[in-house]
Formats: C-alpha cells, sequence, structure tokens
C-alpha cells in the first residue's frame, strides 16, 4: 500500500516510522514547514512537499496527521481526495 503522511508531528512520525517497520510503503510526506517535512521525510527515506498541488496523487491511503483545527485548510482545494483518506482524530 502506497501512502502520503500529511503532517508532520509527533503523530506522524510514529505512524510513519511504524508503517514502514511493518512494510507500508510511505511515499511522500505533505507538511506546511520545511523544518518539519524535511526531517520527517529525511527520517523516513521519501521526498516531501510544502505544496498541496504536488502531493503525490498515485497513494492509495493519505493519513491526515494533522490537528482537528487544520482538517479544513489542508482538504481545501487539495486535489487528490479521490482515494482513501483517514483522519487520526479522536473529535472530528
Amino acid at each position: 500500500m502506497r501512502i502520503v503522511l500529511v503532517g508532520t508531528g509527533n503523530l506522524a512520525t510514529q505512524l510513519g516510522t511504524g508503517l514502514q517497520a511493518k512494510g507500508a510503503e510511505i511515499i511522500q510526506v505533505y507538511g506546511r514547514t520545511e523544518s518539519g517535512a524535511s526531517q520527517l521525510a529525511s527520517l523516513l527515506g521519501v521526498p516531501y512537499t510544502l505544496s498541496k498541488t504536488e502531493i503525490d496523487a498515485t497513494a492509495d491511503l493519505y493519513i491526515l496527521a494533522v490537528s482537528d483545527e487544520a482538517i479544513p485548510e489542508v482538504v481545501a482545494n487539495t486535489p487528490v481526495w479521490n482515494q482513501l483518506v483517514v483522519h487520526t482524530s479522536g473529535s472530528v
């Protein structure tokens, strides 16, 4: 399964490393800041982007590991949500 991680915080880091350890293919990281995105992408050995229009559209799964407040901003005008998208929130 080809996965894009949307978010660069602790949860995205734990999910990314854990999924990779189980054989999942993380193909890209999307983040809002250069430092967060580049750090997580480097840890996972994958490319990253800061642009929603450059999110890889070939993924099977998009994991939104962002705060509840960031969901509308992240999904607005993002062209790749025709695949399976999950969010890690407990309340939204």
